[in-house]
C-alpha cells in the first residue's frame, strides 16, 4: 500500500510543479481550466498522500491548494 501512496503523492507533485512550469513559461495562463485541474488533482493527491504519512502542515496547505483551484474551476464555470 505505501508504494501506491507514494506514487500518487509523487504524481501530484509532478502535476503542481508542471503546471507551475507551464504558466510561468507562458504555455498556460493561471486561469485556465487545465491549469487548474492540474493543480485540483496535484492538490488532492497530495492531500491523499499526506494523510497517510500523518504529515498534516502539508496536507492543511494542500487542502488550501485544493480549494483555490476549485473555486477558480467554479468562477471559470460561471463565466460561460
Amino acid at each position: 500500500m505505501k508504494i501506491i501512496i507514494d506514487i500518487i503523492g509523487w504524481s501530484g507533485a509532478f502535476l503542481i510543479v508542471t503546471a507551475f512550469l507551464l504558466n510561468a513559461r507562458h504555455y498556460l495562463d493561471a486561469k485556465s481550466v487545465i491549469y487548474l485541474w492540474m493543480n485540483l488533482i496535484g492538490a488532492l493527491f497530495i492531500i491523499i498522500n499526506s494523510f497517510y504519512l500523518k504529515a498534516y502542515p502539508q496536507m492543511t496547505i494542500n487542502v488550501f491548494w485544493f480549494l483555490i483551484a476549485a473555486h477558480g474551476l467554479w468562477l471559470h464555470s460561471k463565466v460561460k
